[in-house]
């Protein structure tokens, strides 16, 4: 991936971070250069998870022709019925979203796999307007 190519990507986002940058066109070149079909990205709240992951797929779209999809932990909430059974009958802390277990793993791993297996695949939305899934 030319450094050019990301820079002017990140210019038209606003992004100006050169840390950023490198990480992106690092990322975007050990994926396709290894074939790798599953990128985590983790930190913190705020910290440029969704942007960065946006940004890879847009250039591993346009750069190498390669089809992918972006999945958020967020849109894997248990919904709102399952959090308030798990509330009144667990703890009350499961209402809250984010607390260990408010996650469907099992529905976040078969989505995964299925995607991985190329089949068409409904993904889950959260909407933290109303907390809960759609």
């Amino acid at each position: 991936m030319e450094l050019t190519t990301i820079s002017a990507l990140a210019d038209a986002q606003g992004i100006h971070d050169r840390g950023f940058i490198k990480a992106l066109a690092l990322v975007a070149r050990e994926v396709t250069r290894r074939n790798v079909r599953t990128v985590g990205i983790s930190g913190s709240q705020g910290s440029g998870k969704s942007t960065f992951a946006r940004m890879l797929s847009e250039l591993l779209m346009t750069e190498s022709d390669q089809k992918n999809t972006t999945l958020s932990l967020d849109d894997f909430y248990k919904t709102r019925v399952e959090r308030t059974q798990l509330a009144a009958t667990v703890h009350p802390l499961f209402l809250t979203r984010g607390v260990p277990g408010t996650h469907d793993v099992q529905l976040m791993l078969d989505v995964k796999n299925r995607l991985l297996q190329g089949a068409v695949v409904e993904v889950p939305v959260f909407d933290k307007g109303s907390d809960d899934r759609r």
